[in-house]
């Protein structure tokens, strides 16, 4: 609304700019009238004024000056305020769409229902890929991660990461891949009440994260296997991926059975390696 008042000042003012402009055109070709001579030689303000008395000579020649240099520093004035006015009125509609453009960004990044995360309840078990060489792995341990999904079935299961403690806050889970690929999406599989997951980030080379998706998954049913594809939709490089759980939102263990780096390539990588902040075999 308020750029329809201001386009409409904007139309207002030309029109004023432009009557200004005639008046002035007219008062030059009044005293251009008044300057000529007659023809006795004698210009024609004169010689009215001789002949039918200074009652019937028009405005001197002097005030129609000063009259016709207001309108000029008037229509100045106009034509700055125009100027200045337009450039607001740019400056503001390019705030306005980049704003739009950072909103729809943004909105396109978490909004689950635009196919950038999909669902599938019923994923086949695959079986285990020995990627991880550090030894027998820990009931519910962060290494439980890495490798194919080989939790067969929903549940409190030590074939999936949990944390130490349930319910206790914002969690996350560290996996590491054997390349740096461009991240298409990132693969979480959920065992045992899922729906907790409340960032996804890639870690780049110098350490810091590159948020790929924030915010509240759709709720689901308290035990099943459940898998989220977290969609990239900018280019992002990166070898390893981090998974931040809000344990708060689910009540229960939260757990993780595998996260697959998907990349631009058609590449499907298992991690080979993981950290945690917590993890239930803890001391």
């Amino acid at each position: 609304m308020r750029s329809v008042f201001l386009w409409l000042a904007l139309f207002g003012t030309a029109i004023i700019i432009g009557w200004l402009a005639k008046e002035q055109t007219d008062l030059q070709k009044r005293i251009a009238a008044l300057e000529a001579p007659g023809q006795s030689g004698v210009p024609k303000a004169r010689s009215l004024a001789a002949t039918r008395g200074p009652e019937s000579l028009e405005p001197p020649v002097a005030e129609t000056r000063r009259q016709m240099d207001e309108m000029r520093n008037a229509i100045q004035s106009l034509q700055t305020e125009l100027a200045d006015s337009r450039e607001a009125t740019v400056r503001e509609a390019q705030a306005r769409a980049a704003a739009t453009a950072r909103d729809e960004t943004l909105a396109a990044i978490n909004d689950a229902s635009v196919n950038r995360i999909s669902a599938n309840r019923n994923f086949p078990s695959q079986q285990f890929v020995p990627h991880y060489s550090g030894g027998p792995k820990r009931s519910w341990g962060h290494e439980q991660a890495t490798g194919a999904p080989d939790t067969r079935q929903a549940g409190d299961i030590p074939t999936a990461w949990a944390s130490k403690n349930p319910d206790g806050g914002v969690e996350w889970l560290e996996l590491d891949y054997e390349r740096a690929v461009g991240v298409d999406s990132i693969r979480v599989m959920e065992s045992h009440n899922p729906g907790a997951i409340s960032k996804v980030a890639v870690i780049r080379p110098d350490g810091g994260e590159e948020t790929v998706w924030e915010g509240n998954l759709a709720d689901s049913a308290r035990n099943e296997l459940l898998q989220s594809d977290f969609k990239v939709p900018r280019n992002v490089q990166g070898q390893k991926v981090r998974v931040y759980v809000d344990t708060a939102r689910v009540p229960g263990w939260n757990e993780i059975d595998a996260v697959q780096l998907v990349g631009k390539d058609g590449t499907q990588q298992w991690a080979v390696g993981s950290t945690a902040s917590s993890s239930y075999s803890d001391p």
